[in-house]
């Protein structure tokens, strides 16, 4: 697999359609908020039966293990439900801040979720420690640590090797959520727990561009001016 330094001006754009000032007037935000009372087996159940929340959850652990701290993220859910209030309304079981973005007709544009509650939290690691999480998300989140060996913000584009790749769930949520047309911004998956090494012999990597006609690969700077953070980020446009 080659990783080929690009600029930001030579990624291929999304091919949606962008949200601008004179139609942002149209979009009003929903808020949910999570019930009074818990219950851990029905947090698991909502888990187990949701790719993006288990996605969503894997990043913020990582994040707490790595960071002490899960608010340094926002994570964003693709809703592929019609019933708004029942799947904000799940959400709200899992995280204490949900809004979605709805537009004139309904249609959802945005879901942003921050802030899992601490049973969800609990929840979520009891079945990873059970190995009960999509294997693909576990691979990028399970057990890594923070890595930063590459200093300053870039660009590459992953060229396929145009091999056979294997079907999963993960993968099928992040292709079926860019898909969906109200849903402006693609999903990204953080790889922030592999060295640039691993990134460039990953085999699951490998099966991800292959999947897709440009995927690309985002150093890009957080955190404090004086001390930044580099983070790494695959993102793809299909």
């Amino acid at each position: 697999m080659l990783l080929k330094q690009i600029t930001f001006q030579e990624m291929k754009q999304i091919d949606k359609e962008v949200i601008t000032a004179e139609n942002f007037h149209s979009i009003t935000s929903k808020r949910f908020y999570p019930p009074s009372e818990q219950d851990e087996s029905s947090i698991k159940l909502m888990i187990l039966n949701s790719i993006g929340i288990q996605a969503a959850l894997a990043h913020k652990y990582f994040c707490q293990r790595n960071f002490k701290s899960t608010h340094s993220t926002n994570g964003q859910i693709v809703l592929f439900s019609a019933d708004i209030d029942e799947a904000g309304n799940g959400l709200a079981m899992i995280f204490d801040k949900v809004f979605i973005s709805l537009r004139e007709d309904g249609r959802p544009m945005n879901v942003q979720v921050s802030e899992p509650n601490a049973l969800a939290l609990q929840a979520f690691s009891k079945l990873s420690a059970d190995n009960r999480i999509n294997p693909v998300i576990r691979h990028f989140y399970h057990d890594r640590t923070f890595v930063q060996d590459f200093t300053h913000k870039a660009y590459f584009e992953i060229e396929p090797d145009h091999r056979e790749s294997e079907p999963n769930d993960f993968y099928n949520y992040l292709l079926q959520g860019s898909l969906i047309p109200s849903y402006v911004n693609p999903l990204s998956i953080d790889v922030s727990g592999l060295t640039m090494e691993e990134i460039e012999q990953d085999d699951l990597i490998r099966q991800l561009a292959a999947q897709v006609k440009n995927l690309y690969f985002v150093i890009y700077e957080s955190g404090d001016p004086e001390y930044p953070i580099f983070g790494k980020n695959l993102t793809r446009y299909i």
